[in-house]
């Protein structure tokens, strides 16, 4: 009787032995790359792989053939963002166009007049070459190939937003910018201004546990926009040095304006007040994208930022030299840009003014009822997000690392609203470009639509916190990514994906029938042990 009983269990061994010989490896990678190479898609050097919310895009070489890698690997997202853009236009419209197709034309129509003779021709010749790239996976845009003015109108549609409808008046005139900033401050301490208010901070030497550069900076904006603000692009150009930023899908520039390149440069910023300023100047895009691909010092960045600065879309920048230990801040308007600078500090960014001749120019003669607005009513826009991290700066004074960074970004209410948040550090950028990024709230509430919103914008879905994940590119970097012809055959890669299923097909029969023979050996050996 215990013969007979050995049988199943035999068998069920077996079994287990055997998908452990032939899975475990397997599994095992699977385990330690699950937030890396999901879903993995390549197109000459660059390549696409989805990260934990995030979708990370490395794209390298010539300016045209990074732009083509980019435009490939994303065409649909790309597409899908150029949509939401159009409602997120059409619900905040100054002028009475309902249709998407009509704003888009509207938009590319200012976009063109206005930007492109500011953009230089390495970028012009990378946002061409994402346009051959969707077009070549036959994706459309309103029924019809895409063109390059839609990616130039996508790298500028917020600067056109701003500049041609909701604060043309603020173009350089005292009388009317002093009555737009007025409007615009009444706005903010009623609370009727929109929510969208981003957070970073940057810290150095007897500010930080280990004395090193800590700097966080989390988005907050639209959901509609936000929920797809999820590209990592890596770009490793000719010119220039390797950097990594966040943004949306299609822009080469960081729309969230957070970056870093492989000189230890750190780059980002919280948007400030609109304030004057004239269109004779380079796009805010341009100069932060130049500012990273060229900097190897702070002082290269805050030259890059200031050349051309057109006052349009106002910052306060924070940056940081991971070589040194030094961090800056860099108040941008467009007559005042003060500058600050330490290796023992911390400097905050919350879409606030820190210095008096800056908050003059952003809000004219409004300027002086905001710190009284500031100081008397805790509820307003600013002031409770910014009592609440200076309040937290001086707790965790002297012991600032990563964890303590990632508790700041989801501690209300400065969490309140925010649709990511990106954390890096001296050590883990000096060598790697190593860094954390949470997708979704970091204080690990999902947002969901209300009736309200999806009927204004019916693209809107809801928007789950997805965790904090390490973004390291040297674990990333795939080995055996072969370098691919950019005219190569679609039906060829059909051939061959038929070919890698037929192969697993085969293996598993392989496999299958071994595992049976083995089986049945065990059976007929107990059968004869049994007589």
């Amino acid at each position: 009787m215990r013969k007979v009983q050995i049988i199943p269990l035999t068998i069920f061994l077996t079994l287990v032995i055997l998908s452990t010989i032939f899975t475990s490896d397997s599994l095992a990678n699977n385990i330690e790359n699950k937030k890396y190479n999901v879903n993995l898609e390549y197109y000459n050097k660059g390549y696409k792989l989805e990260i934990q919310g995030w979708i990370y895009i490395h794209i390298e070489g010539e300016p045209y053939d990074r732009g083509y890698q980019y435009g490939y690997l994303v065409s649909e997202e790309i597409i899908d963002i150029i949509y939401r853009w159009c409602q997120w236009g059409n619900e905040n419209r100054i002028i009475n166009i309902r249709n998407e197709k009509d704003t888009w034309d509207l938009y590319k129509k200012h976009a063109k007049e206005l930007f492109l003779d500011k953009i230089p021709e390495e970028y012009i010749k990378e946002m061409k070459g994402i346009a051959c790239g969707i077009n070549n996976k036959g994706i459309k845009l309103f029924g019809k190939k895409i063109e390059f003015e839609d990616i130039l109108t996508l790298q500028l549609f917020q600067d056109v937003f701003y500049s041609c409808f909701k604060y043309k008046l603020k173009k350089f005139h005292p009388i009317r910018g002093a009555i737009s900033g007025i409007k615009n401050f009444l706005s903010k301490i009623m609370g009727k201004s929109e929510t969208e208010h981003c957070m970073a901070f940057i810290a150095t030497g007897d500010a930080t546990k280990n004395g090193e550069i800590i700097v966080a900076h989390s988005t907050l904006f639209n959901p509609v926009i936000a929920e797809k603000c999820n590209i990592i692009l890596d770009v490793k150009p000719i010119g220039g040095y390797r950097f990594i930023m966040t943004t949306y899908p299609g822009a080469i520039w960081s729309c969230e304006d957070y970056y870093q390149n492989e000189k230890g440069i750190i780059l980002t910023e919280t948007e400030l007040q609109q304030g004057p300023w004239t269109k004779d100047g380079i796009p805010k895009g341009v100069r932060s994208r130049n500012a990273i691909q060229y900097s190897d010092s702070i002082d290269d960045v805050i030259n890059y930022l200031m050349d051309g600065n057109n006052g349009l879309i106002p910052n306060e920048w924070l940056i940081g030299d991971a070589k040194t230990g030094e961090i800056s801040s860099l108040e941008q308007a467009l007559f005042n840009t003060p500058v600050k600078r330490t290796f023992n500090g911390f400097y905050w960014s919350c879409n606030y003014p820190h210095n008096l001749k800056v908050k003059r120019e952003l809000y004219g003669v409004s300027s002086f009822l905001l710190d009284i607005s500031m100081k008397i009513m805790s509820n307003n826009v600013f002031s409770g997000k910014i009592k609440k991290l200076i309040e937290i700066v001086d707790k965790f004074y002297g012991k600032l690392d990563i964890e303590k960074a990632k508790e700041i970004l989801a501690t209300s209410p400065l969490s309140n609203g925010a649709t990511d948040g990106k954390i890096t550090s001296s050590s883990l950028l000096i060598d790697d470009m190593i860094f954390f990024a949470h997708f979704g709230n970091p204080d690990g509430s999902t947002w969901v639509p209300t009736k309200d919103f999806k009927d204004k914008y019916s693209m809107v879905t809801i928007f789950p916190a997805m965790g904090w994940v390490e973004i390291n590119p040297s674990k990333i970097i795939m080995q055996n990514i072969q370098p691919i012809d950019l005219t190569r055959d679609k039906e060829k890669d059909i051939v061959q994906g038929q070919k890698d299923e037929l192969d697993d097909l085969i293996y598993i029969i392989a496999i299958s029938v071994l595992s049976l023979f083995i089986v049945l050996f065990f059976i007929l050996y107990y059968k004869r042990m049994k007589r």
